[in-house]
């Protein structure tokens, strides 16, 4: 009873303090509350807005410096009275269940295959041929020069070991270089024929779809400003009345939590957007953002066709939003159809690297992965939009056995979703081509490692969902895919080390030259510079000229006016990688 009497004092305190009311008068009134009320009801907001009310009305001096200029006395007593603030600021529950199945991890897995249905999947296997040749070729012929240009005696152990460390890095270069390839003829050409489109009909009357954001810690102005922009966007379409928008908070500051709750009524009451626009805070912050999600699902899936999830960052244009729900209610197989976002908002310089790269050349990327995917695309964690029945039904999240990293809360939920997803029947696409997503990068160097430690202790957990039951080929290697975003740099340090290891050993080694007895000729070292120096070419043309690409459809495409004119904008991108690389140091 002492601790939940202190967590209501500390609450009421901090409520006070962000209005503005002075320390010593907060205290009084905080300890004059609690006098008052009984532990066993919630009356204890109807007795502090009783307070805050007359001491505001009669006495001036009792805010020293309001926080909260723009909440009015009718708000101030919504939020204290009515139970706003995660009491009544959400509709009646409407119960589901949302249960982890399936999820059987057993080597004979890889040889189960589902069999092709659509008629894209076809197309899909074709092109993923294609794909593979190009690739395992263009490395063969890379692995074969390099095996010429590294000298070593037979049965040499480093030697090989180089050999498979080059030949394992140089696919991996090259897959992202055939992806952008081909992104940059997709691009010139138009929109894949075989992509879901809306077609015509359009929303139905009946189709509710919840946008939710779910935040943790965020600065709230930024979280609510952003909803803002989206909510006044849908308003200008026609169709705000198929959205509700949910913040949904698993913020485990109390200063923060205080903070949305004022912002959220403050926010009702600018937007109007009372019975749109809910707040839930959750007490326990299990299974992170997955189980954030999980547990609206739970709570108000059932009141919803959609859902369209969005990052505390993340901000959409009602356009895109009214396109991407037609597209889902023209193709009732999608089960997720990912938007590709563009950075924004950033002003420091590493941001500002970020910021032009997704213009430049994200494109190209986006393109290529739509091409070689289709159907099978991945899900990125927001900024898509997802049929919520199929979803609750398959994509429950369990909790892996063990200790982290390769066990604990599934951290890349996103990946593994779109797979269940697909192995339930339902489509994953990537609509490139939709314009107004939107999100923002981490503004520094720090923030970026950060997040990229949590994304790699999440795709090393994908080892062990390699051999998962069920899942189709194109998921598989998007799993190893995503190890080898951060295995690549531990490969990449072993082929430097070996690779130095190698040198020294030719210096410290005396190099035999009659290793059989009675030759009559020695068996002199060949070396092949000009193998090395066009292997090198090849490997800066895997690397950069994608990008040189993307300029090229910056300037071709005519969205320079953006960007700046095409001399400016050549010069910016290769102060880019100059600044780039300088970072990175």
């Amino acid at each position: 009873m002492a601790a939940i009497t202190l967590k209501l004092t500390r609450r009421i305190l901090a409520y006070v303090w962000l209005l503005g009311v002075t320390s010593t008068r907060s205290l009084e009134i905080a300890l004059n509350v609690m006098r008052k009320i009984s532990l066993i009801t919630s009356s204890f907001f109807d007795e502090l807005a009783g307070e805050l009310l007359n001491g505001i009305s009669n006495d001036d001096s009792l805010i020293d410096d309001p926080r909260w200029p723009g909440i009015s006395k009718n708000v101030l007593s919504k939020l204290l009275n009515d139970g706003y603030g995660g009491l009544t600021s959400t509709p009646p529950i409407n119960r589901s269940s949302m249960v982890p199945k399936g999820f059987l991890v057993s080597l004979s897995n890889l040889f189960e295959l589902p069999a092709s249905k659509a008629f894209w999947e076809t197309v899909a296997k074709r092109r993923r041929r294609l794909f593979a040749i190009l690739v395992i070729a263009s490395t063969a012929l890379a692995t074969y020069l390099m095996s010429l240009i590294i000298y070593f005696r037979s049965g040499a152990l480093l030697g090989y070991l180089m050999l498979f460390a080059f030949a394992v890095l140089f696919a991996w270069i090259s897959v992202g270089f055939w992806t952008a390839l081909v992104g940059f003829i997709s691009v010139l050409r138009g929109v894949d024929r075989y992509a879901p489109k809306a077609k015509a009909r359009g929303i139905k009357d009946d189709t509710r779809v919840a946008l939710v954001f779910p935040i943790y810690n965020e600065d709230v102005n930024r979280v609510y400003a952003g909803i803002e922009a989206t909510y006044r966007s849908l308003e200008r379409t026609g169709k705000l009345k198929h959205y509700d928008f949910y913040v949904l908070s698993d913020s485990n500051d109390p200063d923060s939590w205080v903070c949305e709750e004022l912002a959220w009524a403050e926010w009702c009451e600018r937007l109007k957007a009372k019975g749109k626009l809910f707040y839930r805070r959750r007490t326990r912050n299990v299974k992170k953002k997955s189980g954030n999600i999980a547990d609206f699902c739970r709570r108000w899936g059932r009141n919803y066709k959609y859902m369209i999830v969005f990052d505390a960052d993340s901000v959409m244009t009602g356009d895109i939003l009214v396109q991407m729900t037609a597209i889902m209610e023209a193709n009732p197989k999608v089960g997720i159809l990912q938007s590709a976002p563009k950075a924004i908002g950033r002003r420091s310089l590493y941001g500002r690297i970020q910021q032009f790269a997704t213009y430049v050349y994200g494109s190209i990327f986006a393109a290529g992965l739509s091409f070689w995917q289709l159907g099978d695309a991945q899900y990125w964690g927001h900024n898509a939009i997802i049929r919520i029945k199929p979803f609750m039904e398959n994509c429950a999240l369990p909790v892996l056995p063990g200790d982290p990293p390769f066990g604990g809360e599934i951290l890349s939920h996103d990946f593994v979703e779109a797979a269940l997803m697909r192995r339930a029947g339902y489509e994953v696409w990537l609509s490139y081509d939709l314009d107004g997503s939107y999100e923002e990068t981490p503004p520094t160097l720090l923030e970026e490692l950060s997040r990229d430690r949590r994304w790699c202790q999440g795709n090393l957990q994908h080892l062990r969902l390699f051999l998962l039951k069920g899942i189709i080929p194109a998921h598989r290697f998007l799993f190893l895919n995503g190890v080898m975003i951060y295995g690549s740099g531990l490969l990449w340090f072993c082929f430097i080390f070996m690779s130095s290891l190698q040198a020294l050993l030719d210096v410290w080694i005396e190099p035999v030259y009659f290793p059989a007895e009675y030759a009559l000729f020695p068996e002199w070292p060949v070396w092949y510079p000009g193998w090395a120096i066009f292997l090198f070419i090849v490997t800066v043309v895997l690397l950069f000229l994608p990008k040189l690409l993307g300029l090229y459809l910056v300037i071709v495409k005519k969205r320079q006016d953006f960007l700046g004119e095409p001399a400016s904008l050549c010069q910016a991108f290769f102060l880019r990688r100059f600044f780039r690389c300088f970072l990175l140091q």
